[in-house]
């Protein structure tokens, strides 16, 4: 397949992973841009393969396969240091923030949300800013210092006026309740935590994006009930339960299971709070179990791609090793003649049998071409080898916040 095929396939597979009907299927999402990501290596695309990299780390790490998450954001940063791309590279450094965030490693994450805050704090763009400062705060909360951390993010909520979009500065508006709420909570301040959730679920609604209705009612759900209020803390994890069950988001499923089982527990519904326990548990296992496979999954595609690459760059090397590099580099880019071909082959070889060696050699391209120049090296009497019976390369299929954090935006 040529690169414009391969690139047309690679585009399709993107935006069918990214379209809408497979807006929150994070799974299905990473199987199929772990194909484009196999045919953007072949066509030799270092920046779209640096933006699919981006998006399987963020499908990753819904699912909460936070190690495979960091396997593709580390490969798009090795990438990224090539290409000296800004853009790219705030990217890549935004994904990572959540990952290390999601795996508890604060000063980790606090190093890349200040260099992110470095680069941003001179920006006119009102949500590149709100979305720094919202990150470095939501980290300051978790590091304890809940004071700085509850700045940071109404300094970045005080940027939401100036988003043009009204639909997504309301997202924002529904996310920064969600994060202050959080904030408040882990302050032990659950009155406040409470207020801000309903807030953010209330605004969520108003605009049906499903998953900040169902975080807001997470944190709404755990202020209640360190309020002593189980009735509320029950009505608002159910509704939790609801929405990540038929969104597939399972890590925040198995939270809301285990925190409405305490609330029905406290009702004196046991019966009903040991369901909800053994239901939270089971979508836990299964996510072990998934992660598991999918790194595998991952591991086993990543090499088979990387065999063929250095396949590819071994041939390119016997080229330009053996062959005049004039002829070389026109092999190489697929612009040979048979009169070089036949010259040089002539060189090696001598006339005779060289007619029928040419034509069992023509159609194997560049590669076929420099193992039969190497094989001829080491055996002057031996015949062309042909393609025939070859064994084909795979191609990659990739793999996958926390329960407490919401999924990314793509």
């Amino acid at each position: 397949m040529d690169r414009d095929n391969l690139q047309a396939e690679a585009r399709a597979l993107v935006s069918e992973a990214l379209g809408k009907d497979g807006r929150y299927d994070f799974a299905q999402r990473a199987r199929t841009l772990g194909k484009a990501l196999g045919l953007y290596r072949e066509a030799g695309e270092r920046e779209e393969q640096v933006r699919v990299l981006v998006a399987l780390g963020n499908a990753a790490s819904n699912v909460a396969d936070f190690a495979g998450a960091l396997d593709y954001l580390h490969e798009a940063e090795d990438i990224v240091k090539e290409l000296d791309d800004p853009s790219l590279g705030r990217a890549v450094r935004g994904q990572l923030t959540g990952v290390h965030m999601d795996l508890g490693d604060f000063p980790e994450a606090l190093k890349l949300a200040h260099r992110e805050w470095e680069l941003d704090s001179n920006s006119d763009d009102a949500e590149t800013r709100l979305l720094a400062l919202n990150t470095l705060g939501c980290i300051l909360a978790a590091m304890g210092r809940h004071e700085d951390g509850i700045d940071k993010i109404n300094e970045g909520a005080a940027c939401i006026d100036k988003i043009e979009n009204e639909g997504r500065r309301n997202h924002m508006r529904a996310q920064s309740m969600a994060d202050l709420s959080d904030a408040f909570m882990m302050w032990g301040k659950a009155d406040f935590a409470l207020s801000y959730a309903e807030q953010g679920a209330a605004i969520a609604e108003r605009i049906e994006h499903l998953p900040l209705v169902m975080l807001n009612s997470i944190y709404a759900g755990r202020a209640a009930l360190a309020l002593r209020n189980p009735a509320l803390a029950a009505q608002k994890l159910e509704l939790a339960v609801d929405l990540s069950r038929r969104l597939g988001l399972k890590s925040q499923a198995f939270q809301a299971h285990f925190e409405l089982a305490n609330a029905l527990a406290e009702l004196n519904r046991h019966e009903e709070a040991l369901d909800s326990y053994r239901k939270g548990h089971k979508i836990e296992r299964a996510i072990r179990r998934d992660e598991a496979a999918r790194r595998l999954e991952f591991r086993r595609g990543k090499k088979e791609i990387d065999d063929a690459r250095r396949e590819k760059e071994n041939a390119e090397r016997v080229l330009f090793t053996v062959l005049p590099e004039a002829i070389a580099t026109r092999m190489k880019a697929g612009e040979a003649r048979i009169a070089d071909e036949v010259r040089c082959l002539g060189a090696i070889r001598g006339p005779r049998r060289l007619h029928r060696d040419v034509h069992a050699d023509q159609s194997a391209g560049t590669a076929g071409v420099a193992r039969a120049v190497l094989l001829r090296i080491r055996r002057p009497d031996g015949d062309l080898p042909t393609r025939e019976g070859e064994d084909d390369r795979g191609r990659l299929h990739g793999g996958g916040r926390s329960p407490s954090a919401p999924p990314r935006s793509s």
